[in-house]
């Protein structure tokens, strides 16, 4: 519950204290009443776990109307966040159901405790399975948040390159000191090879260079 709210869901640990209380009080009810002789009192007893429980799954959906209302409508991971809540609240219901079939002796002991291991099992496995994809999702939105800033400078600097030089070309140079030009037409390589009247596709630019003192100095 508390990883549900505070960490699924963004609550505080405030808001997130009332429900799980109250499902710790329901829980405490249930086994009393397994435990009192009384009719009319283990049947308050019960009463009032599904009451709590009422009221605590009311809560566990507050979460989910307040999250959604506070987090943006594009934001990452919205329904897998608020299937956390929902799948708990789906589950403390299925428990209730298989509490009352072994209250009215329609289940025995034996089946009762299997169907809670079960339940309990396959939930703990569904929400690491929602944490898991959370944090992947949301690792992914961030790379590409990255990216697009990335790619934001450079087109800054793209802009600032061309402000100052008259062709831009990309190459590759090696630990010789030749710097190889693309073999397919990228950049301005186009308007170079007019400027040149020969093409440079494939080429070094070390070749490209007037003289043997600009190739020296290049190099």
């Amino acid at each position: 519950l508390v990883l549900s709210g505070c960490c699924a869901l963004r609550r505080s640990l405030r808001d997130v204290a009332t429900p799980v209380i109250v499902t710790e009080v329901y829980i405490v009810l249930s086994w009393v009443a397994l435990l009192v002789d009384g009719l009319v009192l283990r049947w308050a007893l019960i009463a009032s776990t599904f009451i709590l429980y009422g009221c605590a799954s009311a809560g566990m959906l507050g979460w989910v109307v307040d999250f959604l209302k506070s987090s943006p409508s594009d934001a990452p991971c919205r329904g897998l966040r608020i299937s956390s809540s929902i799948m708990l609240v789906v589950l403390f219901a299925m428990y209730g159901v298989i509490y009352l079939l072994a209250i009215f002796n329609i289940i025995d002991a034996h089946l009762e405790q299997s169907s809670y291991a079960v339940f309990g099992f396959g939930c703990k496995v569904v929400m690491s399975m929602i944490f898991t994809a959370i944090r992947v999702i949301e690792n992914q939105h961030e790379l590409n948040g990255l990216l697009f800033k990335i790619s934001g400078v450079s087109t800054a600097f793209m802009s600032l390159l061309r402000g100052n030089f008259d062709f831009v070309v990309p190459c590759i140079a090696d630990s010789n000191g030749i710097c190889q030009l693309p073999t397919i037409g990228e950049g301005d390589t186009r308007e170079l090879e007019r400027c040149l009247g020969r093409p440079i596709l494939g080429a070094s630019l070390n070749e490209c260079l007037a003289g043997v003192l600009e190739k020296r100095r290049f190099a």
